[in-house]
């Protein structure tokens, strides 16, 4: 047997200790904050970022 690669998994955890699944998108004022973008994240990242600028947009108005 051998050993394989390793690597840190970076997720979002819910206050009762349960791991966040979804995407977490908060913020407040002016300011939005993605938490949280588990698989498949970066296959649809675009999308994502036309969410977030449309949510700062909506914050600014």
């Amino acid at each position: 047997m051998h050993a394989g690669p390793r690597g840190v998994r970076v997720q979002a955890m819910n206050a009762d200790g349960s791991l966040e699944d979804d995407f977490v998108i908060a913020g407040q004022g002016r300011l939005v904050h993605l938490c949280n973008a588990p698989s498949p994240g970066a296959t649809s990242s675009l999308a994502i970022a036309e969410h977030l600028v449309a949510t700062a947009l909506e914050r600014v108005r």
